[in-house]
């Protein structure tokens, strides 16, 4: 049986939304989805300044954290949700 990771990542400009599909994960909540759209390249532009943004997420998988590290993000808080 596999565990269920909730963690948060933190970071400034770009959403590395690639990242998503690397580590299998999805938002944890509505707050997150607004916080990736609103960090997503043609939305930064026009939207926002360089604000630091937190964005929940959900996997199966445990976060890649030096992964997240060479795109500028910062993992923040991981623990195993039990199923």
């Amino acid at each position: 049986m596999s565990d269920r990771f909730e963690y948060a990542v933190e970071g400034v400009g770009d959403f590395p939304l690639d990242m998503l599909r690397h580590d299998c994960a999805y938002p944890a909540d509505e707050e997150s989805v607004a916080a990736i759209m609103a960090g997503l390249r043609w939305a930064a532009s026009r939207k926002r300044s360089r604000e630091l943004l937190q964005v929940r997420l959900l996997s199966h998988r445990a976060p890649t954290s030096e992964r997240w590290r060479s795109f500028g993000w910062t993992v923040r808080a991981s623990r195993p949700e039990p199923e």
